[in-house]
């Protein structure tokens, strides 16, 4: 994996984290449960990338 992949993997899902926070925050719920929720969603944004960029690179090189 190089390293303009992994960089544009964290920038991606910081976005994406962040889009779920502006969401949530908007609602009428405590900030700090929009918060994990926009960190779960970066979290899961940032898995999502890597299973593409690293499970599918390993097997098409193979």
């Amino acid at each position: 994996m190089t390293v303009l992949k992994i960089i544009l993997m964290l920038c991606i899902s910081a976005m994406v984290g962040d889009f779920v926070l502006v969401i949530f925050e908007s609602m009428p719920i405590n900030i700090w449960v929009a918060r994990f929720i926009g960190g779960v969603g970066a979290s899961l944004s940032a898995l999502l990338f890597a299973y593409l960029f690293i499970f599918k690179d390993k097997k098409q090189r193979q």
